[in-house]
């Protein structure tokens, strides 16, 4: 059985040597969207590497920008003041 080397082009202008997949002319690493034809927006793979940067970003702006003791202390103060007025 004669396995076909992988056709792709590398960065650095060298040929892939990987064997290529089944029924393809790309191995593995180089099939990303071409095996099923189908464009990035639509693996599923881009969809994790996003979600996954929307959560990273979602939960360090708090780490950033949250809220200090001064603010936490003005809170309390608000709501012990609203308790006393509605007394």
């Amino acid at each position: 059985m004669v396995k076909n080397n992988c056709k792709a082009i590398k960065r650095n202008g060298e040929k892939c040597k990987r064997p290529s997949m089944k029924n393809s002319d790309y191995c593995y690493i180089h099939s990303f969207g071409r095996f099923r034809k189908i464009p990035f927006y639509k693996n599923p793979t881009f969809h994790i590497i996003i979600s996954l940067l929307f959560a990273t970003i979602y939960f360090l702006i708090p780490l950033f920008f949250g809220s200090t003791k001064e603010k936490q202390e003005k809170i309390i103060d608000n709501q012990a003041t609203s308790l006393k007025i509605q007394k």
